[in-house]
């Protein structure tokens, strides 16, 4: 291609890349990408393909060797935490939900237990007054009956 007397060349400090800039156009009108020094030959290609293929087949064995081993790691694994588990003792894991009804059971347990010793004191005391021939009933006594 021929060369503008305006245009000049720029060199990427990257790439090494040679690009053609006309200022009047306020673009690049060219580039030239240098040749690679690690470029395969076309002699080589069958070598390359052939050791990418061993690399491939490298990696499959050991996959499938690693596969056979596995089930022996999973069953070693599985004899120690069953060996950690008989060592243990058994215990029921404590949840948050197990102590508020626990706590609350008891808080419940507890004001039936007084529901009961005020309905004994009642019928007490009607069975007291009804052998005076005065007759108290529950309800004015406050005690709800169940």
């Amino acid at each position: 291609m021929v060369k503008l007397s305006s245009e000049f060349e720029v060199v990427c400090p990257c790439c090494g890349t040679a690009q053609t800039i006309d200022p009047h156009l306020k673009r690049v009108v060219g580039h030239r990408v240098p040749e690679r020094e690690d470029k395969p030959e076309l002699d080589e290609a069958q070598r390359i393909l052939a050791e990418a293929a061993e690399r491939r087949e490298a990696l499959f064995q050991q996959s499938v060797s690693d596969q056979k081993t596995r089930g022996d790691a999973l069953s070693k694994r599985f004899e120690e935490a069953l060996k950690q588990a008989q060592q243990e003792p058994i215990t029921r894991p404590d949840r948050d939900f197990d102590l508020d009804c626990a706590s609350n059971l008891q808080e419940v347990r507890s004001q039936k237990v007084e529901v009961r010793m005020r309905l004994v004191a009642a019928q007490h005391q009607e069975n007291s007054r009804e052998a005076s021939g005065f007759l108290l009933t529950s309800d004015s006594l406050g005690v709800l009956p169940f």
